[in-house]
């Protein structure tokens, strides 16, 4: 197997890992359980008066992160995790630098693999379009010669 493929495949489930766990900590946190992982206080004082807020991004977070471990609609799981990746981020440079290199690490991951996969869909969707030309059939429904 190809190098590049195994890199892509490994991203792809580091990144879901990375999520998974993340949103089965936010979701211990929300519902009043102690948290799997320790979270920086100030960061907590964020979420601090929404939880439905907290809620509603893990459960994103969590659908998002088994679609990338089962590899099924993986390029619109990483569209919808972009703005998460760039919060995470944002909230990590200015609230918590000693977090930003693991930070900077899910954002990478993040861009990779929104350049691999949505390079990958549009080679796709030019393929099919040459198919389609050399294939002789006409129209959406391709009914005859007309």
């Amino acid at each position: 197997m190809n190098t590049m493929i195994l890199f892509r495949h490994a991203a792809r489930l580091l990144l879901g890992i990375t999520f998974f766990i993340g949103a089965c900590n936010g979701f211990l946190y929300g519902s009043g359980m102690q948290p799997i992982m320790p979270a920086n206080p100030e960061i907590i004082a964020v979420f601090q008066g929404s939880n439905a807020w907290l809620l509603m991004l893990k459960t994103v977070e969590l659908a998002c992160s088994l679609l990338l471990l089962s590899s099924r609609l993986v390029l619109p799981a990483l569209i919808a995790l972009a703005p998460i990746v760039l919060g995470i981020a944002v909230v990590h440079a200015t609230l918590d630098p000693g977090f930003l290199p693991a930070a900077g690490l899910i954002f990478g991951l993040e861009s990779y693999l929104l350049y691999i996969y949505g390079k990958r869909g549009i080679e796709e969707r030019q393929w099919k379009r040459e198919a389609r030309k050399h294939s002789g059939k006409r129209g959406i429904r391709n009914i005859g010669p007309f």
